[in-house]
């Protein structure tokens, strides 16, 4: 409660998503930290829209907007305003206190449900696409930038495209792993941390050395090697080879 009062006596547009009029990111991550530092169990129900962009394009962003709204009405009337969450313009997250597999399966069910009906604003009538992942806090994730690494993997990851996914499907040091070797790309041309060691090619017919083969070495900024098998294909897949 002493939250939720916090919430609303700072600046709104710093907490609260104008859109949708429910909490925002920054919002989610500070009740996230407060739930995290008591014992108790809580579930996060990150929702995904897909094609929201395409469809704001389509149908008028102002139109788009207000069926972002609707749908956020429908959530805080299910789940309460103080546990309802605007993520991005594409995903909410909902709270659920002291969840049970019962539970958090009716939602699953109630949510599909929903989704599986038109949205419905004035005149525009128009069927969301949504994705569902369940998010626990116990087994899943240790802190609010481990739920936050998770949705952002559901949102942007092409092997995560499921109606609906538990976290535990994902790999998120994967997606730790690539991020970090990500950034020392990035780092390693800047600072020039980039090393060509050459491997000579010897001709045993000639006796006599024709060439060599170029290796490219690079550390982190802690001095750990990174191997050009697992930097190489993230440089090819962002275009960061061609630098």
């Amino acid at each position: 409660t002493l939250l939720v009062f916090f919430f609303y006596i700072i600046k709104p547009e710093k907490v609260v998503d104008t859109i949708t009029d429910t909490f925002n990111q920054p919002a989610f991550i500070e009740t996230l930290d407060q739930l995290f530092n008591r014992s108790g169990y809580f579930t996060c129900v990150a929702i995904t829209l897909d094609d929201t962009v395409f469809m704001g394009n389509t149908i008028g962003i102002n139109q788009m907007n207000m069926l972002l709204k609707e749908v956020a009405t429908y959530l805080k009337s299910n789940f309460g305003s103080k546990y309802t969450f605007s993520i991005s313009p594409e995903c909410f997250c909902v709270i659920v206190r002291n969840p049970n597999i019962e539970k958090i399966s009716n939602i699953i069910d109630m949510l599909q449900a929903r989704f599986s009906n038109p949205w419905t604003y004035e005149t525009v009538k128009v069927k969301l696409y949504s994705r569902i992942c369940i998010i626990n806090n116990k087994s899943d994730a240790k802190n609010s930038g481990e739920v936050i690494d998770i949705i952002s993997m559901i949102m942007n990851d092409d092997r995560y495209k499921n109606p609906v996914l538990f976290a535990e499907e994902i790999d998120v040091e994967d997606k730790r792993r690539t991020t970090y070797i990500e950034h020392a790309l990035r780092n390693g041309i800047t600072e020039n941390r980039f090393d060509v060691y050459y491997q000579p090619i010897y001709s045993v017919a000639k006796k006599q050395l024709i060439g060599a083969e170029a290796l490219i070495r690079l550390k982190d900024e802690d001095g750990k090697f990174i191997s050009p098998e697992d930097f190489i294909p993230i440089a090819e897949k962002t275009g960061t080879i061609l630098r």
